[in-house]
């Protein structure tokens, strides 16, 4: 009798494993739609404080772009490599460990520019920086959180790519979930949050999003 239900009950739980990796999946590509719309409110947010600093000329705004597509970059290079030969449930986690991080650093954003604002105001009554300052003062403030964003899309796909024919399709929906999120989180930012809220609130309150998704 023990060998006779051993094969059913294998293939109860197979299905029930499948099940619950489609649902994890799902849930993530959900959550991968926000926390993508949450890192352009981020950028239109952080630009609006770093212009304060670095201008808000044509050149300043390219700066700041670099920083954070850079940022990006990395964080996809460094992630990437990292999530070779680990277990979906790995991945995953490791990517809850960056959202949350995502969240810390926007909480204390607000502190961290004013204690930037206050070294460089200190200096010479706040005189027009060079370009090589301009550019450690956006890394200093913006790169670690936009390396842990760019981490989020190779976690993702190699977690929910079941073999290598699929990890294709399965980065296009990841990315295309992303960056429907962001194009909507750029309106957003723009027109509703910062009008309505200020900086500081509106990186409070997408903070949040980003420590739930964790």
């Amino acid at each position: 009798m023990k060998y006779k239900h051993s094969k059913p009950t294998r293939k109860v739980t197979s299905v029930k494993r499948t099940l619950s990796f489609l649902w994890i999946r799902r849930l993530s590509l959900i959550t991968l739609f926000f926390t993508g719309a949450c890192g352009l409110i981020y950028e239109v947010t952080w630009h609006r404080y770093l212009a304060n600093l670095v201008g808000s000329e044509s050149r300043a705004s390219a700066l700041i772009l670099a920083v954070f597509l850079g940022g990006l970059a990395i964080g996809y290079e460094i992630f990437g490599r990292l999530s070779t030969n680990r277990s979906p449930r790995a991945l995953i986690k490791m990517m809850g460990w960056l959202e949350i991080g995502i969240g810390v650093w926007a909480i204390v954003f607000p502190s961290l520019y004013d204690m930037t604002w206050t070294q460089v105001a200190s200096g010479a009554g706040f005189t027009r920086l060079g370009l090589v300052s301009d550019a450690f003062l956006a890394v200093e403030l913006i790169l670690v959180p936009t390396v842990l964003m760019g981490g989020t899309l190779p976690l993702l796909t190699q977690a929910f790519s079941l073999d290598l024919q699929g990890s294709t399709r399965v980065h296009a929906l990841i990315y295309s979930m992303n960056t429907l999120g962001a194009f909507l989180g750029c309106l957003a930012a723009g027109f509703i949050l910062i009008p309505q809220l200020g900086l500081p609130l509106t990186l409070l309150t997408t903070s949040f999003v980003n420590l739930i998704a964790g």
